[in-house]
């Protein structure tokens, strides 16, 4: 939950993160965009130094990787920079990646 000024924002996540999460990613991704996509899902407000931080890569290396994530339709950015969230989306059974 978000106070804006003289609002709230409530965001209601669930996300299954069971044994048969990482077969849902796409096979060309690498274990560290792996990585920050299960970051993303279980914490859609993760921030760069946050996924710096848990992953121990450069924030560059971060950075990086969420824009090939990004080219590839997988992740967006959800309002700003601060007070926004990251969506992820899956591909479905069928689609290529």
């Amino acid at each position: 939950m978000d106070e804006i000024g003289e609002f709230f924002r409530i965001q209601l996540t669930c996300v299954s993160a069971g044994s048969g999460f990482h077969q849902k990613l796409p096979e060309k991704l690498t274990d560290f965009q792996k990585k920050i996509v299960r970051r993303m899902l279980e914490n859609p407000n993760i921030t760069y130094m946050m996924l710096t931080d848990d992953t121990g890569k450069s924030k560059e290396a971060v950075r990086k990787n969420i824009q090939k994530l990004k080219s590839m339709g997988l992740v967006s950015r959800i309002g700003p920079d601060k007070g926004g969230y990251w969506q992820v989306k899956l591909p479905k059974e069928n689609e290529n990646f």
